[in-house]
């Protein structure tokens, strides 16, 4: 008499990786097989693929497995590797204004993240660092010339991680004696 064996399974665990563009997850497979010799496929995001139980070194991304035991019977399914650390730097849209010479202006930057994050932009053609936590920031600028202002980079120091910026703003000069008054203009992005 020949019998069916029992039905398995897997119960894998999902370790975040510490940022959208880190490679440091990991997926612990935990099968639950009958057989003690089986085999494991592993494929993923950018091509990834592996023979190991348990893989590590992830990007986030979804992450299809295979287990196949000595008598050809196998399980398919797939896990999400997820990430941490959701990382933004942005100028938001409407910021481009007009002021008197020699006046101040001020754009606000919004930061998102862990820690202290640093923000570089150029102003002007010239790079420019700046350094705050998560949330709302105003840049100020003595104005003098029409100064252009274009968001280049965040990065995390407590995490080294990365992510996007978005944002460009210009602040023009008015130095023809006309009143400095509602000279505010808005430009959707």
């Amino acid at each position: 008499t020949l019998n069916e064996p029992n039905r398995w399974t897997a119960d894998p665990d999902s370790f975040p990786a510490s940022c959208a563009d880190a490679r440091d997850g990991t997926i612990i497979l935990n099968p639950d097989v009958c057989c003690p010799a089986y085999q494991v496929m592993w494929t993923g995001p950018n091509g990834f693929s592996s023979t190991d139980e348990n893989i590590d070194s992830l990007a986030p991304g979804r992450y299809g497995y295979t287990i196949t035991d000595r008598n050809g019977c196998s399980y398919t399914n797939a896990i999400d590797v997820f990430f941490l650390n959701n990382i933004e730097a942005s100028l938001g849209c409407c910021q481009d204004t007009f002021v008197c010479r020699g006046d101040s202006a001020f754009l606000s930057l919004d930061l998102s993240g862990p820690g202290v994050l640093e923000v570089t932009y150029l102003q002007n053609g010239d790079t420019v660092q700046y350094l705050g936590a998560a949330g709302t920031h105003d840049l100020g600028f003595l104005v003098n010339e029409v100064t252009q202002i274009e968001l280049i980079s965040v990065v995390s120091f407590s995490t080294g991680c990365s992510g996007p910026v978005c944002g460009t703003a210009t602040i023009g000069v008015n130095d023809c004696g006309e009143s400095c008054e509602d000279l505010s203009v808005n430009h959707p992005d």
